[in-house]
């Protein structure tokens, strides 16, 4: 699994990622509390999801820290700093190579939500 997800949803490359992006959101939004924070890329996903979001993106200097912990490959280590600035989820983009994602709450072709422990 591909930790960080720093395409640009602006230009999408391959539509079938992109809905899956917002399906993930619509998930979220039916799935998790109102109150629910997400790490992730695309300010699309907390309008569709209606949560509160951290960018992962350039944009995301509401958590530098986060955004700086997307250029570590570890996932561990991603998480562990989501954690520690008290965000609940995180959405991964899944590499072709990946299965089902360990941990994972929801997932679909491309993208998988992770619970913040």
């Amino acid at each position: 699994m591909r930790c960080l997800v720093r395409d640009n949803f602006r230009v999408p490359r391959n539509h079938d990622e992109t809905v899956s992006f917002m399906e993930a959101a619509r998930w979220a939004r039916n799935n998790t509390p109102s109150d629910a924070s997400f790490f992730v890329a695309g300010s699309a996903f907390g309008i569709i999801a209606e949560r509160r979001i951290y960018l992962t993106d350039k944009a995301g200097r509401n958590c530098p820290a986060c955004r700086q912990a997307t250029l570590d490959p570890d996932c561990e280590s991603l998480l562990r700093v989501a954690k520690n600035n008290n965000m609940n989820f995180a959405v991964l983009k899944k590499d072709g190579r990946a299965g089902r994602v360990s941990g994972a709450i929801y997932e679909n072709e491309y993208y998988a939500v992770l619970p913040v422990n």
